[in-house]
């Protein structure tokens, strides 16, 4: 018997310089799925025209007063599509690196029995060794069961980290393990740091790519790897970049391609 496809629903906020990464990302996506699953590509926009390929437009976002909240109000709007077995929340400046990448991502989460998986944070005052909202992919009916605000905390408040967003002391061995910080540091509630918080409180478990460092591609700030193999490129600020950026980065990932002797396209 044949198994039935599982549905992947991926999920992305556009800015005016992000179309054509979003582009490149499709592509991605596409030529590296194992073609096991069936893909679906939605995004929100807060720019002046849809990418060109592949992606449904679902709603435009209203500019806030905070550059975070442009996005992940887009993404807050998530819970009323989701209709599918797994969702994927990325950045528009992401490409995939492997070949089959949902059926391993997959596999890896039915094995570890995980209900999130993605790229982890390693900025200061941030909380670690759970997934981002710069990409992971989750299980829909754990997400609907938590339905997090993925918005970050914004106050009248100023740091090197980030203005306007708030910060909170870790106080007890309760938030010491739910973000993965010491009793006494100080972290930002910047974009989707309720995910650690709501993940745990339900008894549902998460676990971050690593970043590995064995290759490096020129132009590409962020590799990160799963068992070894990498699974994701990031730009890092891409939808705040020239078009000139996305060439860049596009041509350094098709150089990685060509090197690996990985067929794209």
């Amino acid at each position: 018997m044949v198994a039935k496809k599982k549905i992947i629903q991926i999920f992305t906020v556009l800015g005016k310089n992000g179309v054509m990464f979003a582009d490149f990302l499709y592509q991605t996506m596409n030529c590296f799925s194992s073609k096991e699953n069936e893909l679906e590509f939605n995004c929100f926009l807060s720019a002046y025209r849809p990418p060109s390929e592949g992606w449904n437009w679902l709603e435009s976002i209203l500019k806030q007063s905070h550059t975070s909240l442009n996005h992940t109000s887009g993404l807050n709007r998530i819970i009323d599509y989701i209709n599918g077995d797994y969702i994927v929340v990325t950045d528009a400046d992401i490409a995939i690196l492997c070949p089959n990448w949902d059926k391993v991502l997959i596999e890896k989460m039915e094995k570890e029995n995980l209900d999130i998986l993605g790229v982890g944070i390693d900025t200061p005052m941030t909380y670690r060794k759970f997934p981002a909202v710069t990409f992971f992919i989750a299980k829909s009916n754990s997400y609907i069961k938590i339905n997090p605000d993925l918005r970050p905390d914004i106050g009248p408040y100023t740091n090197q980290r980030g203005i306007g967003v708030k910060t909170m002391k870790i106080e007890t061995e309760e938030e010491s393990n739910i973000f993965n910080l010491r009793i006494g540091k100080t972290m930002l509630k910047d974009s989707g740091w309720q995910l650690p918080l709501l993940y745990k409180k339900n008894n549902l478990r998460g676990m971050v790519f690593s970043p590995l460092q064995i290759y490096t591609i020129d132009k590409v700030p962020q590799l990160y790897a799963l068992d070894g193999q990498y699974i994701v490129a990031h730009k890092g600020k891409g939808s705040k970049r020239r078009q000139s950026k996305a060439l860049e980065f596009i041509k350094s990932i098709k150089k990685y391609f060509q090197q690996r002797g990985i067929i794209f396209l």
